[in-house]
């Protein structure tokens, strides 16, 4: 995790000494905000860090990178129109890019060859067939906002309630926990699952599929309403020919390895994302998720 550390701060430092001050006349920043798997994280951050450098020295924009580990940060940066574009793997935040702050998707990624992920139950238990048969059963759980509410509407009930749910917190190997009999069930991303596979097949050994969510896209990348029709095209295009690219050839191992690729995707596809968090809103689910990382944050407090 240590050596993680640095090199995500290698990229951070990166980031920012993308373009100097006044090398072209447009400039326009980028916006990042992902809590998935930190090495994913870091082969993103790498992939769009590069990506941007390359345009910045072939065109006359300067993009610009921000790095915001917490959500709301980000959220509040684009409120304020610090950010031209926008990545988030939160679908809480790109309700309220669409819905309220005027961005609008144009290019998605895909992974592992599948451009859309699932949110499942795993378990190595083979008595566990259903989500039925896992009331009151132990699951691992991530305290994400979209993760919650994929899980409630994969249980039909309040999780908390329906099952005795055990955080996660180790993202690079949540799978770990099974193996180590820490929970009887996880709930997390298929890609994590298909990471595990590639990288540590040991970790997923004996695992399956309980129950799944309906396929979904990951939240797209976004820009601002007004910024230039040529500058998003131009981006649309660049990132879409990454893998064949030869500016890019000292990282397309990298790119290969988890397949990484980017497509052009509407508001209408990345819809379901969106009507999640709004169903969510609509039906108190939010005040729920809230109420228990509450009271969970209590728990952790009084046993320290």
């Amino acid at each position: 995790m240590r050596k993680l550390a640095i090199i995500v701060a290698a990229f951070l430092t990166a980031a920012v000494l993308i373009c100097p001050a006044g090398a072209a006349e447009k400039k326009y920043t980028f916006g990042f905000s992902t809590g998935l798997n930190p090495t994913i994280n870091a082969q993103l951050k790498t992939s769009f860090t590069d990506i941007l450098k390359i345009i910045s020295a072939r065109e006359k924009v300067v993009f610009t990178t921000e790095f915001y580990p917490d959500g709301a940060k980000l959220e509040a940066a684009a409120k304020k129109g610090k950010i031209d574009f926008l990545l988030t793997d939160s679908n809480t935040t790109l309700e309220l890019a669409v819905k309220k702050l005027g961005f609008i998707p144009f290019s998605a990624y895909s992974m592992y060859g599948k451009k859309t992920l699932k949110y499942c139950i795993y378990t190595k238990n083979p008595d566990f067939k259903s989500v039925a048969d896992l009331k009151g059963a132990s699951l691992g759980a991530y305290r994400y906002s979209d993760m919650y509410y994929f899980l409630r509407k994969l249980t039909n009930a309040q999780p908390e309630k329906y099952y005795k749910l055990k955080q996660l917190n180790d993202n690079t190997a949540p799978f770990y926990v099974l193996t180590l009999n820490q929970a009887e069930a996880i709930f997390t991303m298929n890609y994590s699952y298909d990471y595990g596979v590639l990288t540590n097949p040991a970790s997923v050994k004996g695992v399956r599929e309980v129950a799944c969510s309906q396929p979904t896209y990951m939240p797209p990348l976004m820009y601002r309403k007004g910024t230039p029709a040529d500058v998003v095209e131009m981006l649309r295009k660049t990132l879409a020919n990454a893998r064949t690219d030869p500016s890019f050839k000292k990282y397309l191992p990298l790119l290969k390895m988890v397949k990484l690729e980017y497509f052009p995707v509407t508001q209408k596809e990345i819809a379901p994302g969106i009507d999640m968090v709004e169903t969510a809103v609509k039906n108190g689910w939010n005040r729920d998720y809230e109420k228990w990382v509450a009271e969970t944050k209590e728990v952790e407090k009084t046993a320290e």
